[in-house]
């Protein structure tokens, strides 16, 4: 036991410095059977914390790195992990999945058809008390959200621990789970019909108003994929009704480029809706703002939030009414 505690520790520490080097040594050896066998060495934890930390360093190479610890099936092995009473185990377990989920499509889907996600969520529900746990479930929960095509996955499972996620007042842990909702919503309506039906809505629109542009941002891109749904339903109206308008007003003069452009485009899909939803962009005092905005020259503001600006303008035009166009024009639309 001491032997490997002692040969485990010091791959690790020489793939955390000399991976590049040495990654494709470490293969040729065989090491990568050894470390996933060590893995299920329950009754010595120092041991499984050690391969764990060098299959991470495997793990967080480039797509050929990946490839190659995927190639000895390392995905059960991680997932039985997954109730360890032991916290730093458990930390590491979800690194090395979240890595190998976040590599693409491909192998995200390996990590989801080894049935990691009931796990993965029953290990962040029962450690909301740990801070690193939760910033790693989130980002791996993202990662299991994330790449084209959409994932395949129970949805309805996400829901709790979603929800629980949002109540964190931590900017990390917020922005991945913001983010895999953005990715949730950009797949079918189904998707959008169960994170609006679950009450997420309000939580999205005061999250507008996070002092991080990296909360921020993923929480408008949800917004805007909600707003921009084509479907029966109106799920405009649920943004709409948990007050989103004067937030994505303020964000039309943000510091941030991207946040820019995408308030004017969600507001631009809400400028497409009914006519009382154009009143409520027209109401909330945006149109001189972003007439400004697509008067700039260029060079003082980005051609693409120019576009977008004017893409309000034409929505409201093409849906509105008489009285609204009117308004339009005594705001200098013309």
């Amino acid at each position: 036991m001491h032997e490997q505690l002692h040969a485990a520790k010091s791959l690790r520490h020489l793939l955390s410095t000399h991976r590049e080097i040495l990654i494709h040594e470490v293969h040729d050896k065989n090491w990568i059977p050894f470390l996933l066998d060590w893995l299920k060495l329950s009754h010595c934890p120092s041991i499984q914390v050690e391969a764990l930390w060098a299959l991470t360093n495997i793990a967080a190479g480039n797509t050929e790195h990946t490839n190659m610890l995927l190639r000895h099936n390392p995905v059960p092995a991680l997932v039985a992990l997954l109730d360890s009473p032991n916290e730093e185990i458990l930390e590491q377990a979800v690194w090395v999945l979240g890595n190998i989920a976040g590599e693409g499509a491909a192998s995200r889907d390996i990590v989801l058809s080894n049935h990691a996600l009931p796990p993965l969520v029953h290990c962040i529900l029962t450690h909301q008390q740990s801070q690193q746990i939760l910033r790693i479930g989130s980002w791996a929960l993202n990662n299991l959200c994330d790449s084209q095509p959409r994932p395949v996955l129970d949805i309805h499972a996400l829901m709790p621990v979603l929800h629980a996620l949002l109540r964190s007042e931590d900017s990390e842990v917020l922005s991945h789970t913001c983010w895999a909702l953005s990715h949730l919503c950009d797949g079918p309506s189904a998707h959008i019909k169960v994170v609006v039906e679950a009450n997420f809505c309000w939580r999205l629109v005061e999250l507008l108003q996070h002092r991080s542009w990296r909360v921020t941002k993923p929480a408008l891109r949800t917004i805007g994929n909600i707003v921009c749904a084509e479907d029966e339903v109106d799920y405009t109206q649920f943004i709409l009704e948990a007050g989103a308008v004067p937030h994505l007003k303020t964000l039309i003069g943000h510091s941030n480029r991207e946040i820019q452009k995408e308030a004017c485009w969600t507001l631009s899909n809400i400028a497409a809706g009914t006519c009382e939803q154009i009143q409520t962009v027209l109401d909330s005092g945006a149109i001189p703002l972003l007439v400004s905005l697509a008067l700039q020259p260029a060079g003082v503001t980005d051609a693409e939030v120019r576009s977008e600006a004017c893409w309000v303008v034409l929505n409201a035009t093409s849906c509105g009414s008489d009285s609204q166009i009117d308004f339009l024009v005594r705001e200098g639309c013309i």
